[in-house]
């Protein structure tokens, strides 16, 4: 495990996407690929602006952030080398 790193909220920011559609997004992604909730944790945060309301997003480490951004920028499409969710991510993992 590589540590939960990366913020949902953070990305949206670096890929400038609005943050409600990328979660939608992130949440698509977990119904395709179940087995990566074993990378992600959902937390409540604050959001930046002046009114400090909380919010629900994710955090995830580099295994599970790699397969969404690769799904999200193939249009949902998983590779079509990997027999199994299980398979891409274990494969992601040797990446990162």
């Amino acid at each position: 495990m590589t540590g939960y790193a990366h913020y949902l909220s953070e990305v949206a920011s670096l890929i400038k996407m609005r943050k409600d559609n990328l979660r939608a997004s992130f949440n698509r992604f977990l119904l395709v690929m179940p087995e990566a909730e074993d990378h992600v944790e959902v937390i409540e945060e604050k959001t930046r602006g002046g009114s400090g309301v909380r919010c629900l997003t994710y955090r995830m480490d580099s295994i599970a952030l790699a397969a969404f951004l690769y799904w999200h920028e193939h249009g949902g499409r998983l590779p079509r080398f990997c027999c199994s969710t299980e398979a891409l991510l274990r494969l992601i993992a040797l990446m990162v």
